[in-house]
């Protein structure tokens, strides 16, 4: 049962913007992993065989999540009482102390429950196919916009989210959005995925039944990557290429690498002619418009980014609160800044909104998870060095994640992504394999030798 309920979370992972709960934003993943947590804990007390290990991840989780609640002083301290549209400080930090709270659960239930490759590979494998499916429904949306077809906003009911399904309704013909609330979020997702996807598939490492497949399920996630017209996302993508390139460079693997560019590119291309509208010159009047007020949306970003460092100088240690930019952000916001939203507005940027609600408490806790997390990736890498097909698996997951990361620091400010935890565990666990294999080979290696060595002197 364990196994299933980890292919299911797995499954769900595309699932942002539909909640189970639908007045609590309760996602699917989150009410998957909480079954799991329960069946792992009933079986601990029966066998009295769980414990989680002491790691340098897992000490980085404790700390950052311990770090962010720290921050609730930071509420005291200031008004806990402010309101906006009937939330307070306090009600704000209490709703963001749980649900990050239950993501590092979440984390911790995946490491216990995932205990061989074989569940490890196949929960990744359908994280994949889910991506897939994900990007194939972001296509119909596109089409049943020009076809005026129902069902273009399906399992969306998360009131987290209640702006973005107004907002994007009447632009689905232009940017995709599939499960997720906004283009930008969906971009996210499929970052989790197109590093892992195709670092394996330049090492003809089938993850699917073929290397054909697997280029074809490639194809459609960057095609629908094109669609989300995600300018963060789009910069990913090519920063990713760079990094693969610089890790194996050869000419040969840089004619693929050429060759995927070209077919991205030649894809956007026929699409834009379809529909009738350069998207590529409008996409790429959005990417050199960066730095350009004339954008609100890049002048709605950079007076988040200059608010986030006002409330920052003067809440250092501690910031905020969690969930408590927003509710800040007005009484911060520069003469010069703009911002559009009648709801409470976002940093759009997950480094600034840390040191702005949890202070630099947080943000160092932050960034030793984010370094902590990368070193065991690498290390996992060098340990696999010699298998081809978990060399090729470590270093997709770990550049998967840091290119989610990385778009999170640039484009959006949340850690409610289950996917986001999902890739941590799976670098966990992959290295933690690795270690436990090692000593089982030495410990065989000790028992033949010493079966050897008595043989000979008996």
């Amino acid at each position: 049962m364990r196994r299933f309920l980890v292919y299911a979370y797995a499954f769900s992972l595309p699932l942002t913007a539909f909640s189970v709960i639908p007045w609590f934003g309760f996602q699917i993943s989150y009410a998957i992993t909480f079954v799991l947590g329960i069946v792992i804990i009933l079986r601990g007390f029966l066998t009295r065989r769980i414990s989680i290990p002491v790691t340098p991840v897992n000490r980085a989780v404790i700390m950052f999540w311990a770090a962010s609640l720290l921050s609730v002083m930071g509420v005291l301290i200031a008004d806990p009482y402010t309101e906006f549209q009937g939330e307070t400080q306090i009600s704000k930090f209490v709703k963001q102390a749980i649900a990050l709270s239950f993501m590092t659960t979440m984390y911790f239930i995946l490491v216990v429950s995932i205990k061989n490759k074989t569940v490890l590979l196949n929960a990744v494998k359908l994280f994949i196919f889910s991506a897939f499916l994900a990007a194939v429904y972001g296509f119909y949306q596109l089409i049943g916009a020009f076809w005026d077809l129902p069902y273009r906003r399906l399992l969306f009911n998360n009131p987290s989210y209640h702006l973005a399904k107004e907002e994007y309704a009447f632009m689905d013909l232009f940017r995709i959005t599939s499960f997720s609330p906004e283009p930008s979020m969906f971009a996210n997702f499929l970052l989790a995925v197109i590093p892992l996807i195709i670092v394996c598939h330049l090492n003809k490492v089938k993850i699917f039944c073929s290397t054909t497949w697997d280029a074809f399920f490639l194809t459609i996630i960057l095609t629908a990557m094109l669609l989300t017209f995600s300018r963060g996302g789009y910069l990913i993508v090519l920063i990713t290429l760079l990094i693969i390139v610089f890790l194996k460079f050869n000419f040969k693997l840089l004619a693929r690498m050429l060759l995927i560019v070209m077919l991205f590119l030649m894809v956007g291309l026929a699409f834009s002619q379809f529909w009738g509208s350069n998207i590529i010159d409008w996409t790429m009047e959005r990417l050199f418009s960066i730095g350009d007020f004339d954008d609100l949306s890049i002048w709605e970003r950079s007076t988040a980014l200059a608010t986030a460092g006002y409330i920052f100088i003067d809440h250092t240690i501690l910031g905020v609160g969690l969930g408590n930019f927003g509710l800040n952000f007005f009484k911060y916001m520069p003469s010069w800044g703009y911002m559009g939203e009648e709801t409470l507005p976002a940093a759009n940027n997950l480094i600034a909104s840390i040191a702005a609600e949890s202070g630099v408490v947080g943000l160092a806790a932050f960034i030793y998870l984010i370094w902590v997390v990368t070193k065991e990736g690498i290390t996992s890498i060098r340990q696999n060095r010699g298998e081809v097909f978990w060399h090729s698996m470590s270093t997709g997951v770990l550049l998967s994640f840091l290119a989610v990361f990385l778009h999170l620091s640039i484009g959006l400010a949340t850690l409610s992504f289950s996917y986001f935890w999902f890739l941590i565990a799976v670098i966990v666990i992959l290295n933690k394999m690795k270690e436990e294999s090692q000593k089982t080979a030495s410990i065989l290696f000790s028992v033949k030798k010493n079966i050897l060595r008595q043989e000979k002197n008996p």
